[in-house]
Formats: structure tokens, C-alpha cells, sequence
């Protein structure tokens, strides 16, 4: 029943995420029974404005050194996604990690619509499988 407990942990974290407020910092990261991603969310204009995608790369860089394995890239707006796309962009490049799926759409928020986009990324070293432990187990 590990998986179950992990799973639970993870929408913990999850949740952590959705509640916190405008300007908390909350640590990206989860790590818990072999699952081991970070959450990498662009959307400080600040952030953007004074230093564009640089932090968001040395992140990445950073956690693929510490051993995340997989990354979600979150944006919501269309400043926020081209940076979204320009990180990946830089990162694969780079050969860091590899983009292994994405997802992108126009919704409706607070009366606008809006661009969101979800970009999974794994290290390039990674033959990463959280579920494997859990593999024949029931």
C-alpha cells in the first residue's frame, strides 16, 4: 500500500500549491517512495520582466543534478506560455531533458480567455518509472 500513501502525499503537495497565495514560496519539489518530480510553475511577471527564463533554467538544471527526474511545466497567459515554450526550448536544447508530452489550450477565466499549457519533461539520463516498485505488488 505504499503507492496509495505516495499517491496520497502527492495530492497533498498538489493542494499545497493550489492554496497558497500570490508571492508565497513554496518548494517545486516532491520526493516520496520513488516518486521524484518537481512542479516548475511560470507566472511571476517580476520574475520574468527582471531576469526572463534564466531562474527557471538554472532550476531545472539544478533539481536534474539533485536527481528530479520529471518535470510539469505550468503557465497560464500567453507571456507566461512563450516563456513556458522558450525554457523547454532552451533546456532540451541543451540536452538536460527530453519534452515527452505537452498539452495546450485556450479556456475561459474570470471572464477572458486565457492560454494554458502543461509540458512534461524527464531528465535525459532517465529510464525513470515511478510505479516499477509497485509492480506485481496486489
Amino acid at each position: 500500500m505504499q503507492l496509495g500513501r505516495s499517491l496520497c502525499e502527492f495530492i497533498k503537495f498538489l493542494k499545497k500549491i493550489d492554496t497558497k497565495e500570490r508571492g508565497d514560496n513554496i518548494n517545486p519539489t516532491f520526493r516520496c517512495d520513488g516518486l521524484n518530480m518537481s512542479i516548475v510553475l511560470i507566472g511571476r511577471s517580476k520574475t520574468i520582466r527582471n531576469y526572463g527564463c534564466e531562474p527557471y533554467i538554472s532550476y531545472i538544471k539544478g533539481a536534474v543534478k539533485e536527481g528530479v527526474k520529471v518535470f510539469y511545466i505550468l503557465a497560464m497567459g500567453r507571456l507566461n506560455c512563450w516563456v513556458a515554450d522558450e525554457v523547454v526550448g532552451r533546456v532540451c536544447r541543451e540536452q538536460i531533458v527530453k519534452k515527452t508530452d505537452g498539452y495546450s489550450d485556450e479556456i475561459a477565466y474570470k471572464g477572458r480567455q486565457l492560454r494554458i499549457s502543461c509540458i512534461r519533461l524527464e531528465s535525459v539520463s532517465s529510464t525513470y518509472n515511478p510505479f516499477v516498485r509497485y509492480i506485481n505488488t496486489y
